[in-house]
């Protein structure tokens, strides 16, 4: 049995040795990017919904985060052809630890501000996400996309596994123990994400990748399948639009404290980072749309488990449910995604950026999409009535993806 596993080790360590030299060394720092991830994701939402309960801090927060992504993707193009990459990621991340310590330090919380702090939040991540993304772009084979992409995955559900609960218990200890306060445990959590984003930002920083041509920033012309591609990436986004940050507010309000919600989390990602290792492992592009289906049955039942019985085990066990679907939808879009661009650029490799620069602009118009539904929802409904509805309503508006899908892989020869 002991030698077994320890093939099963070697083979894995082959496979990993597939992948480039600059290819492992992304997902080194992409790692240490994804232990800071719950600091200023999960939790600067769960601060914000703390200081009034209500959600018009979060929608206001994340709407001009979403905005503030693609706009920063198109900046960063322009700062290429004057800064490094490597420069400019780091930044990213730097921005992003910033803007969260901002939050919980300074507590300024009126719309103007949370707005500025939202855009400042997606400005970093668009400097963060726009390189990372043109990197990974042109570090991955199409031969090993998937393998990589599903590796990325694997490591974001396994620390997720950790980090969440950790820092969850870590936030409610203090108060339960009367040791520490709530607000400075935020405070101490918040410090931690900037040394976690700072070695994330120096391993590529500190790296031999060399410097980029200048990208073209704006995409002028495109292809039938590449506006397939926008309507695709619109309205799969409607769902991550509330995705990002109703999870923290059905725990915070149905179910416990930010030690529950760490632990949910958690779970969610154990059972994610199964399925998404043996989606990795085990299919291959003929069974994109195969596992795109799946994903959408997932989320399909998640969304409506609450209609059976609406209490806190089974919000927990939607939220579980959700996650996993919105995993194995991703790495079929991502690799989707990039496989498109490859076709579409053909050798005309300074137009990369400008198709990873489009993708952004219509995921984010789908979130804020996503986050303008619940807005009105919240507005014209009771809280727990929208609360209740907002799920299963953009599980279904994102139906209309699904459909979108099949002739874009048909395009590029998968076999549905």
């Amino acid at each position: 049995m002991r030698n077994f596993f320890y093939q099963r080790l070697i083979n894995e360590y082959n496979n990993f040795l597939r992948l480039s030299l600059n290819n492992r060394r992304l997902l080194l720092s992409y790692i240490f990017f994804l232990i800071s991830y719950p600091f200023h994701e999960i939790f600067v939402n769960a601060y914000l919904w703390r200081q009034t309960e209500g959600i018009e801090l979060l929608l206001v927060y994340n709407i001009f985060s979403f905005v503030g992504l693609p706009i920063g993707f198109y900046i960063n193009g322009l700062l290429l052809k004057a800064l490094n990459i490597k420069s400019l990621y780091l930044s990213g991340l730097l921005i992003q630890a910033a803007t969260v310590i901002s939050i919980v330090f300074f507590k300024d919380f009126n719309y103007l501000n949370i707005a500025i702090y939202g855009m400042s939040a997606g400005f970093g991540s668009a400097l963060f996400w726009s390189n990372r993304n043109y990197l990974s772009l042109i570090f991955t084979e199409r031969s090993t996309r998937l393998y990589s992409v599903s590796l990325e995955s694997v490591s974001y559900s396994v620390l997720t596994i950790t980090v969440p609960v950790i820092v969850g218990f870590f936030i409610t200890l203090g108060p339960s123990t009367g040791n520490y306060s709530l607000e400075l445990a935020y405070q101490i959590s918040m410090g931690l994400n900037l040394i976690l984003v700072s070695i994330s930002g120096l391993i590529i920083y500190l790296s031999n990748i060399d410097d980029l041509n200048d990208p073209v920033v704006l995409l002028r012309n495109s292809s039938k399948f590449h506006n397939y591609n926008r309507v695709y990436l619109f309205f799969s986004e409607i769902f991550n639009g509330i995705f990002m940050f109703i999870p923290t507010i059905f725990i915070l309000k149905y179910a416990g404290e930010e030690n529950i919600l760490g632990s949910v989390q958690s779970v969610g990602a154990l059972a994610t980072a199964c399925i998404i290792y043996l989606v990795g492992r085990k299919f291959k592009e003929q069974s994109y749309y195969k596992i795109l289906i799946l994903s959408w049955i997932l989320m399909i039942i998640g969304a409506f488990l609450p209609f059976i019985y609406f209490q806190s085990a089974t919000l927990i066990l939607m939220l579980i449910i959700l996650n996993i679907g919105s995993e194995i939808k991703f790495i079929v879009t991502w690799s989707m995604i990039m496989n498109l661009v490859d076709n579409e650029v053909k050798d005309h490799y300074e137009l990369r950026y400008a198709y990873i620069a489009d993708n952004e602009l219509f995921i984010n118009l789908g979130r804020i999409a996503g986050a303008l539904i619940l807005g009105i929802l919240w507005v014209v409904f009771p809280a727990d009535v929208a609360l209740r509805y907002i799920v299963p309503i953009v599980v279904m508006i994102q139906l209309i993806s699904l459909f979108v899908a099949k002739p874009l892989l048909r395009q590029h020869e998968y076999s549905t």
